[in-house]
């Protein structure tokens, strides 16, 4: 149902939003993190969804090693969703998500992996967030999925780091020292 666009505008409009976020904290998190992965697939959910106030759980939840993995890989989806319209880019930014990011791609969960490498292409199309990732901590973490045998994760890794490196020659050299 969530990822029925008639759906999800009654969702929204029920304010069934609020609800989902306050189930990221308790033990359906998993399913509250999925069912808000599958709104932010629709642009037009995104913003009632940074509204609701998702983005700090949807963070929190990936930060939590306890948490189990399809809770936490359910968090990085939600975000990759989230990451795909750019005005909501630094909300994901101030919240801690590039720490958590970071965090999550060194899991052994490949779908994690996945969507963090996604998430991080995602917000690096956007030069405001350059600095930040490196700053942060993000080459070596690119680094290692864009060396990932999964294609896919290799694929938006190398993605990420072409962002970083698109505008700043600064940056250039600062991958290439790192061995990216």
């Amino acid at each position: 149902l969530s990822s029925n666009l008639d759906m999800v505008e009654a969702m929204v409009k029920e304010n069934a939003l609020q609800p989902l976020v306050k189930a990221i904290a308790d033990d359906q998190c998993r399913f509250a993190a999925l069912t808000i992965a599958n709104i932010a697939t629709h642009s037009s959910a995104i913003m009632p969804i940074a509204q609701a106030g998702a983005i700090r759980p949807l963070v929190s939840l990936m930060s939590m090693s306890d948490n189990d993995v399809e809770s936490r890989r359910f968090g990085a989806l939600a975000l990759t969703n989230i990451t795909t319209c750019e005005a909501f880019h630094s909300l994901v930014i101030e919240t801690g998500a590039p720490e958590a990011l970071f965090l999550l791609s060194n899991s052994s969960d490949v779908e994690s992996k996945q969507y963090v490498a996604k998430t991080l292409a995602n917000l690096s199309c956007n030069v405001a967030n350059h600095e930040l990732i490196v700053d942060k901590g993000g080459l070596q973490p690119l680094i290692s999925l864009a060396n990932d045998p999964w294609p896919d994760i290799h694929q938006h890794a190398v993605a990420a780091m072409w962002g970083l490196s698109s505008v700043s020659r600064k940056l250039r050299r600062k991958i290439v020292d790192e061995g990216g």
